[in-house]
């Protein structure tokens, strides 16, 4: 069978071959291959999907998320944040993903203000929670860093670290560990 990134790919390049010129293409492409660990062909389709789409925040959400997977988060935070300028009512993926830009920088504070952001937008998605976690750990606040990592067994009593390790497409791998290290000391296991 088909899994769901072979259809997703197939279907983005067949836009792409119809001369689609909406980005929308490449912005599958740049999470698929984001996904695969395929980083150089992530950072082209993140690109393209800019360039073609200058005025659509999530191009430039997308291309800070890859960004910051491939330790540049500094260049991220850039792109997140213009990604929250670009629209004052965004989804709770934007302040997500400056977020965890800021985390690669090693700006702690920031991003905790930023995983808040999109936890008060009432986000399903983990990621404000582990990186408010990693970020507590790492300034040593460890009662918020349990806490956080609390909200994150509420919302998904089956979370592993292992499991969550491995869909994180780290292009680093220290950088990874270092994460997965915080969020131990916060509580994960």
């Amino acid at each position: 069978p088909v899994s769901a990134l072979d259809r997703a790919t197939e279907l983005a390049r067949q836009a792409i071959a119809l001369d689609d010129i909406t980005g929308y293409a490449n912005m599958v492409l740049a999470h698929v291959h984001l996904i695969r660990r395929e980083y150089d062909e992530a950072m082209s389709q993140a690109t393209i999907a800019v360039t073609y789409r200058p005025s659509c925040p999530a191009s430039y959400a997308i291309k800070a998320s890859v960004l910051t997977y491939l330790d540049q988060a500094a260049e991220a935070i850039e792109f997140a944040q213009y990604a929250l300028r670009l629209t004052p009512v965004h989804p709770p993926m934007y302040p997500a993903v400056l977020a965890s830009a800021y985390y690669g920088c090693d700006r702690f504070e920031e991003a905790v203000a930023a995983a808040q952001d999109s936890v008060e937008l009432e986000s399903v998605d983990l990621s404000p929670y582990l990186y408010l976690a990693a970020s507590y750990a790492a300034m040593d606040r460890m009662e918020e860093a349990q806490r956080s990592a609390m909200k994150v067994r509420e919302k998904e009593p089956d979370f592993t670290l292992d499991e969550f390790a491995q869909t994180q497409p780290y292009k680093n791998p220290n950088t990874m560990d270092l994460l997965v290290s915080r969020l131990n000391s916060a509580g994960f296991s």
